[in-house]
């Protein structure tokens, strides 16, 4: 037989991801990136640029025009190379498709949840994230896949921790 539950993390905390979840939400860059205590005015700028930067090819342009490419509005795109984000999409998109159950934390993970939802609807009903977060991209995804995570941890989805946390209140792994 198979599995009965995936646990997903991707570590990382990259731009791309970002611009996936801020495309997929269709929301500005400045609602993905967390200004953290600490960081400058400035490098939250450069950060929101960065992601803001991704976005530019596939902002202001309806689907149906005319004149654009088609393949120009989906994810994966050649604009926004998100290698995590479609990484953590064709995981969580395998699972559905054989009815296993995925659970999932980390930015990247959020990112590939946000795509999948996007295709294939069905498949939220095999996907669960670990728990909320204080992170704003990822707290964008949750609320575009409008599913009750698993725990309400409040942490920043960056370690894995929460993912743990939760498999060991399932009793399926030993937290070690």
């Amino acid at each position: 037989s198979g599995a009965t539950l995936i646990a997903l993390h991707i570590d990382g905390d990259d731009s791309a991801s970002r611009a996936a979840i801020a495309f997929v939400a269709n929301v500005p860059a400045t609602d993905v990136v967390e200004q953290r205590p600490g960081t400058t005015d400035h490098a939250w700028m450069e950060a929101v640029a960065e992601v803001r930067d991704l976005l530019e090819p596939f902002r202001g342009v309806p689907p149906e025009h005319d004149g654009v490419d088609s393949a120009a509005h989906a994810l994966p795109a050649p604009g926004v190379p998100a290698p995590k984000a479609h990484a953590a999409q064709a995981a969580i998109m395998s699972a559905a498709q054989r009815e296993t159950a995925i659970i999932f934390d980390g930015l990247a993970a959020h990112a590939g949840a946000a795509l999948v939802s996007t295709a294939d609807a069905r498949a939220r009903e095999w996907m669960l994230p670990a728990t909320s977060s204080t992170d704003p991209a990822i707290r964008e995804a949750q609320a575009l896949l409008d599913i009750e995570p698993a725990t309400h941890f409040g942490t920043n989805g960056g370690d894995a921790t929460s993912l743990r946390a939760v498999l060991s209140l399932l009793d399926v792994v030993d937290p070690a």
